[in-house]
Order: structure tokens, then sequence, then C-alpha cells
């Protein structure tokens, strides 16, 4: 059997800051959602297998919507994450929210075999980005993963606050990630929930993670062990870059980090639309992308 490249799209969520789900929304002048532009890029880059992780409650109106992306896909596997999972190895509370990035990847360990890349679905990395570690993730090692860097001042909004991960880097190798909540310019200065003073250069993780497929056995029993410590605490999260650092102190995992070579788009708050929307006229213009995605 060949090897094949999976790609988790990150599609579970629930924004409160965005006005309904911004996994299908859609940007004129296409009319065609980010999650559609990250499934172009990536089959672009030879990506044949497509893993979408949604909610049970979201899948027909997923599937509907998303129609012509589906039929585009090579292979595609719907992964439903639940937010009240019942896990055999303890009792948790009632919870309104899923667990997060790091459960949403470890619920796609039973459909895929090879090495895989991570993406949220309401971030648009580029096709350049899948291109530039594409073939090295054909020959990647079970102690390795990379990691697609950005810049801190080009990821933030102007409309309200960020979650980003902090990466501390020496020679192209990550040392640390720490996840830093509500990042935002007040005054020209950008601080997080904890008041500490950021510089706008910073090399942060934007989910763009690429790993061998024995991360699923490697960072299961952390994401294990934290629903133990936190099984009464119905907002507790686990994250990627929770797992990863604690992989990389344990000398379990290396990470080599890459800056990305293309822009990148997001949406985080509703009033974000307009720019996503002008740079994604701007790209069409200048032919990075065809008017109509799937025709």
């Amino acid at each position: 059997m060949n090897q094949e490249l999976s790609l988790i799209v990150l599609a579970a969520g629930m924004w409160s800051r965005y006005w309904g789900l911004k996994q299908i929304d859609e940007f004129w002048p296409n009319w065609e959602g980010l999650l559609e532009y990250a499934v172009y890029d990536a089959i672009k880059a030879w990506f044949q297998h497509m893993v979408f992780v949604i909610r049970k409650d979201f899948e027909e109106e997923f599937v509907t919507k998303f129609e012509k992306m589906l039929a585009a896909c090579p292979r595609f596997s719907l992964v439903r994450q639940e937010f009240d999972p019942e896990f055999w190895f303890t009792q948790t509370a009632t919870r309104e929210k899923p667990w997060w990035t790091l459960h949403a990847t470890l619920s796609c360990s039973h459909v895929i075999n090879w090495p895989f890349a991570v993406v949220n679905a309401d971030d648009r990395y580029g096709t350049k980005s899948y291109y530039l570690i594409a073939e090295r993730l054909k020959h990647i090692d079970n102690n390795k993963a990379f990691l697609v860097w950005y810049v801190l001042w080009n990821t933030l909004s102007d409309h309200g606050f960020v979650n980003r991960g902090i990466c501390q880097v020496e020679e192209g190798q990550l040392q640390e990630v720490v996840e830093h909540r509500k990042i935002g310019k007040v005054d020209w200065k950008i601080t997080d929930h904890e008041q500490n003073f950021l510089t706008w250069t910073e090399t942060v993780s934007m989910n763009f993670w690429w790993f061998h497929q024995d991360f699923f056995k490697q960072a299961h029993p952390l994401f294990v062990q934290f629903v133990l410590n936190h099984s009464q605490t119905a907002i507790a999260e686990m994250v990627i870059p929770d797992a990863i650092d604690t992989l990389i102190h344990d000398e379990i995992l290396s990470c080599t980090v890459i800056p990305s070579p293309d822009s990148w788009q997001w949406v985080t708050n509703a009033e974000d639309k307009p720019r996503v929307q002008k740079a994604f006229t701007e790209m069409i213009q200048d032919w990075v992308y065809p008017l109509s995605l799937w025709e």
C-alpha cells in the first residue's frame, strides 16, 4: 500500500466572538470559505486524504454546504468531536464545549495510518506552505515534527483578542511553546490575559503542525492524565502546544520550526471579514486562486 498524506481540518469549535459558524461563512467574490481554501491548497500539494473534525449536530449541514469540495477530495473522512465524551477511565463533568484541539486531533487516530498535518478550519495558510513540508512529511521520523510559524504582529486582530502559542526557538528547533490567551493591542502595547507585555516580533504557532502517525501514541497518555486532573472542570481545555511542549521537554519529540512563505488570512471576530475579503479579491486578481475553486 502506498503511503498517503492526511490533512486534519479542525472544524468543531464554538466561537462566541463571531456571528454564526466561521466554518461555513462565505467570502466574496467567489463565496467560498476559508476551509475550502485550506483543502484546495492541500490537494494542490498532493495531500490525498482530508479528515474533517466536526460537531455531530453540524454534520448534515457540513455535507450539504461543502458538497463540491468533498467531491473534489481524493478521499475524505468525517470525525465527530463530542463535547461530552464518555471516557472509559473516568467520569467527567457535563460540558458545553469540547476538550479542544489535542482531543480533536487524537479523535482522528482511527482513520489515519500515515504522516499528517493539522490546520484550523478558519485559517488560510497558502499553497506554498503545504508544498514546503509535504515532501519531508513523506519521510518523517516518528520522533520528529514540524511547525510552520508566523510573526505575532501579523496574526493580531484589530477588533478583539486572540490566543497564540508563543514559541522559543534555537537554531531552527522549537524549545518551548506556551499558549498565551487574550492577546491584544492596547495603546500600541501588546499584552495577554496576565498583563504580560509582548513585543511585535514573537514567533507564534498558528496550529499548522506536521506529525508522524506515532504522535497519536505519544500524546494520548498526556491527554488521559489531563482529563484525570480536570475531570470535574467543565471548561478545561488542552491544546496541541501543551502536548508538544511536554514531549519536547521529555525528549520524546523534536520539532523543526520553518517560517511560512505565504501570507496568512484568518477571521477571529466578525469585523475581520472585510479585510479577508479584500485579501482574497487581490489573490484572485493575481491568479493565486481561480474565481471558483471547484469548477
